[in-house]
């Protein structure tokens, strides 16, 4: 179906094949400007079309812009740019567009950064006319005309830090080292180093060898160790076995030993001399050898100095030995000892120390003994009790300074840390004053909000507002936060004033209310119940403006420990003026 559309001589416009092509141009009022009747289809009425961006009305003419004109009538040829001169927009190609485009006049182009595969060039200038890379000749090049040395190439002169040599040998002579092989060094470090002789800082100390594996000093041997024996002359023993060393040193023939004192762990013999017992001391092995029966006691007639009996193996299967002082009153202590298996000596009661039954020692139980009765305190045993000069408990090292103080609800002693408003330097403990610390104040020139951090433990802050003020009319806020982040629900809060009050559930509320006046106000917040985290808000505030008072109360449990404090407004202003601060303890 064909479309028509016309207006008649009244305005009306009408159509065919499209019913809703109607309306009447008298309904469009007067743009006063140049314009175009279309159908909006939208809007389903006439509307004017202005004429846009590059198009122009003139008289009854509809015109594309001269700039497009322009454009549409530049050459197309390869490697033409369009660019501006200035006046209009014209073409350019090779060395203009270059220029053009600042880089460089001509063919002398400037990069900050060049990236190339193959790059020819005579010379590169790096960053400085004063730092110009050149080729010098087949495989070298110069540095602002000094050749660079490279592996290969031309060896490098003493002047500038080399040998000025190629070989080892002209190395050696031309850095002072001696003429060919005769080489003098100041000090020398090697791993293998053949010599004949070496004189260590002087004639008269020569090292030589002596013979295989042996070597001299001043043609003396060195002994070591699996070389020959040292001799009594040179401080040794002139013997490689114990029993020729004994000999050697005059301790008797083989094993035949004289000593006019030992002291030894464990001893045997063979012999026993009943009859010439030297010092009050018989040494006996515990059988029936040297005349002496068992269960007979071998005793000197010196009277008070110390006897040992020897009751054999009838006493017992490993032997027993008793210890025995005779006292000036005639009687004798006696100590039982009995030797086990493994040659080990044992105390088969108890060991009086002294002579006297008051200083005895006895096995109390593996690896503790008592003296009377009363354990020894010994490393790694049990923990030394208060009643005897201990702690009580086993201190581990704290890797910090503290306190040692009685734990009365534990019942031991313990360690105790310097809280809020302590501090402990060396050996010095100082209570801050009041125990009050303040925080670092802060601007609230801009912004829209301020973070302080609050130490642990910390159950009393103020927060100091002076002369805050926001850019609009939102009320202040305080919201308390722990590890986990900032709190900012469940909060019961009111601020009030003779002329009404506020409330808020996402902060701690401080009225003001007005844009462009500022505030000083004083909100603390005390610490209630420390098992649940639940903090009381108390604030006063006055308006400069007005001088109206404020005043409020709140309440908040946090999930964690208290960790930091946010002061914030209750909607989208910044803050424009004023300082906040806290102080704490």
């Amino acid at each position: 179906m064909t479309t028509a559309f016309g207006i008649d001589r009244n305005g009306i416009a009408s159509g065919t094949g499209a019913p809703t092509l109607t309306g009447s141009l008298n309904a469009l009022a007067d743009p006063n400007a140049d314009r175009i009747v279309f159908w909006d289809e939208s809007a389903g009425r006439l509307e004017w079309l202005t004429a846009g961006s590059n198009l122009t009305i003139s008289g009854t003419t509809l015109s594309v812009s001269g700039v497009l004109d322009t454009l549409a009538g530049l050459a197309v040829t390869d490697g033409n740019f369009v660019v501006g001169d200035g006046a209009a927009w014209v073409v350019e190609s090779g060395n203009t567009a270059r220029t053009s485009l600042g880089l460089g006049t001509g063919d002398a182009v400037t990069h900050s950064n060049l990236t190339a595969t193959n790059l020819t060039v005579a010379t590169i200038d790096l960053g400085s006319t004063d730092t110009t890379l050149s080729r010098a000749s087949a495989g070298d090049i110069n540095v602002e005309g000094n050749r660079i040395f490279r592996v290969g190439g031309a060896v490098v002169p003493l002047a500038d830090g080399g040998t000025g040599a190629s070989s080892a040998l002209t190395a050696r002579t031309s850095l002072g080292l001696g003429t060919g092989d005769a080489v003098t060094h100041s000090n020398l470090t090697a791993t293998n180093l053949t010599v004949a002789t070496i004189d260590l800082g002087s004639t008269d100390t020569t090292l030589s060898r002596a013979s295989a594996g042996d070597i001299n000093v001043e043609g003396n041997r060195i002994f070591r160790v699996g070389g020959a024996v040292v001799p009594l002359a040179d401080g040794g023993t002139g013997a490689s076995s114990a029993l020729t060393a004994r000999t050697s040193l005059g301790l008797g023939t083989g094993d035949a030993v004289t000593h006019s004192n030992l002291t030894v762990g464990f001893l045997t013999t063979t012999v026993v001399n009943t009859t010439n017992a030297f010092a009050g001391f018989v040494v006996v092995r515990g059988t029936n050898q040297g005349g002496v029966d068992a269960n007979t006691s071998v005793i000197d007639n010196n009277v008070g100095q110390c006897r040992l009996f020897s009751y054999g193996p009838n006493a017992s299967t490993n032997g027993e030995f008793h210890f025995n002082s005779q006292r000036s009153d005639g009687t004798n202590t006696l100590l039982p000892l009995q030797s086990d298996t493994a040659g080990n000596l044992q105390a088969c009661g108890t060991l009086d120390l002294g002579g006297t039954s008051d200083a005895t020692l006895a096995r109390a139980s593996a690896g503790d003994i008592n003296v009377e009765g009363n354990r020894v305190f010994r490393v790694g045993g049990a923990d030394v009790p208060l009643a005897d000069g201990g702690t009580g408990a086993s201190l581990a090292d704290p890797a910090a300074d503290r306190i040692m103080f009685w734990d009365d609800s534990e019942g031991v002693v313990a360690w105790l840390t310097a809280g809020s408003g302590l501090t402990i330097s060396g050996s010095t403990l100082t209570a801050t004053s009041a125990g009050i610390t303040n925080g670092t104040p802060q601007a609230t020139t801009s912004g829209s909000g301020f973070i302080f951090s609050v130490a642990t433990g910390v159950k009393s802050i103020r927060v100091m507002c002076d002369a805050v003020s926001l850019s609009g009319t939102d009320d202040l806020l305080i919201q308390l936060g722990t590890a986990s982040g900032l709190v900012i629900t469940n909060y019961t809060s009111r601020s009030s004033s003779a002329g009404g009050g506020t409330s808020s559930s996402a902060g701690f509320i401080c009225a003001l209310g007005l844009a462009a006046d500022t505030e000083v106000a004083v909100i603390t917040l005390d610490l209630m119940d420390t098992t649940s985290n639940i903090w009381m808000s108390t604030h006063h505030a006055v308006r400069s403006s007005d001088s109206v008072n404020f005043y409020g109360v709140g309440r908040v449990a946090l999930p964690l420990e208290l960790s930091q404090i946010k002061l914030t407004r209750t909607g989208t202003d910044n803050f424009d003026a004023g300082s906040v601060n806290i102080a704490y303890q």
